[in-house]
């Protein structure tokens, strides 16, 4: 079975030896929950000619973590943007479908069916490799109420 949501991410690239802060100095937070660490595995899909990526889509299957399967994420339909002055400051937010882990080649059939339009008889092919060591911070609130998680990564591409 198919799931759905849509994914509110805000990316920042720091040096390998920055640390976390101290997250409770952020506004509304009240606690953060003890980290975990998981090893991902994550390979990427696309066309010889980049199509998914020059539409904003991603599609991966990704092994480790809370949410092991295959990934499609896709640009908002028809959701305008607040203007930015720094278009890279602003977050991305996407819709996101997911299916289980399946075959490792085989782009499962639903997932598929939101990119034959796009991919006009291309077939799709591992791009990239990435290798992703991700500790996740969880934040809350006074209440009690999980606010978001700050995921700090290491990452490495083949």
């Amino acid at each position: 079975m198919v799931s759905e949501g849509v994914e509110i991410e805000k990316k920042y690239d720091v040096g390998a030896s920055a640390e976390v802060p101290s997250l409770t100095d952020v506004p509304g937070v009240a606690r953060v929950g003890e980290p975990r660490t998981a090893t991902l595995d994550a390979v990427y899909f696309d066309t010889g000619r980049h199509t998914l990526a020059s539409r904003r889509m991603t599609l991966r299957r990704r092994t480790g973590g809370a949410d092991a399967g295959w990934h499609l994420k896709l640009p908002p339909e028809a959701a305008p943007e607040a203007p930015a002055t720094d278009p890279d400051s602003a977050p991305q937010q996407r819709r996101e479908l997911h299916e289980p882990l399946g075959q490792p080649d085989v782009v499962p059939d639903r997932l598929m069916a939101h990119l034959r339009a796009y991919l006009r008889g291309d077939t799709v092919a591992p791009v990239v490799r990435l290798e992703t060591e991700r500790t996740t911070h969880p934040l809350y609130g006074e209440d009690g109420t999980h606010l978001a998680d700050l995921l700090d990564d290491r990452v490495s591409a083949a």
